[in-house]
């Protein structure tokens, strides 16, 4: 069932819906298996008054709490999109079977059914959440002549044109800017602390707000 579903999406760009509408988005940045921090980043932004919880994705991490952390996100109904190391884990644990059991079945499946991209709607416009850029995940956003970048991904549709806000991880800095109107915010990774992988953005003001944990 693992082998085949993933065979099925490994390949497939998605920009899923979400059938909701945020205004107070909280996000998390790279997980990488590290329980605690995603436990107190969780709790941080629920204190704070978010009405949608999203992950970047790259839960996965070697040697830690993954399964932890995925009944956790799933617990929370935490929206989140696969990383790249989530990617290479479920390609991997298709003929690991040590790898399988370390991890579990349950978290195995669902990294697997993550999708890769999400579009959720706010009071903005729709927000695309994604780990690289768009379907990639092991892109990042250039810090040289980035405008350019931007407009050939929107001409491709990397970047749905609609968008008004991209959120991604990846390169575990934590950064927000302005390109072509839409607002790009890197998040970082929760193994950066105190402030760093853990956000909020104000759709509505398009403010953005690094939260400590």
């Amino acid at each position: 069932m693992l082998i085949g579903a993933y065979r099925q999406t490994r390949w497939r760009q998605k920009f899923i819906g979400v059938p909701m509408r945020a205004l107070r988005l909280g996000v998390i940045g790279d997980v990488h298996g590290e329980l605690e921090p995603l436990e107190r980043a969780v709790a941080a932004l629920e204190a704070a008054g978010v009405d949608t919880l999203a992950c970047v994705g790259d839960v996965y991490g070697a040697d830690k709490q993954t399964s932890e952390c995925c009944k956790l996100i799933q617990e929370r109904q935490i929206l989140t999109v696969r990383g790249n190391h989530d990617r290479w884990l479920v390609e991997a644990a298709v003929s690991n079977e040590s790898l399988r059991t370390t991890v579990g079945l349950n978290a195995l499946e669902f990294l697997c059914a993550l999708p890769i991209t999400l579009l959720i709607e706010t009071a903005s416009g729709p927000a695309l959440l994604c780990h690289g850029v768009g379907p990639n995940d092991l892109a990042h956003l250039p810090q040289s002549f980035p405008h350019s970048f931007v407009r050939r991904c929107l001409r491709i549709g990397i970047i749905p044109p609609q968008c008004t806000l991209m959120v991604h991880g990846h390169s575990h800095s934590q950064r927000h800017q302005v390109i072509e109107d839409i607002l790009f915010v890197t998040v970082g990774a929760l193994r950066f602390r105190p402030a760093n992988g853990c956000l909020i953005i104000d759709t509505a003001s398009r403010a953005v707000l690094p939260i400590g944990y």
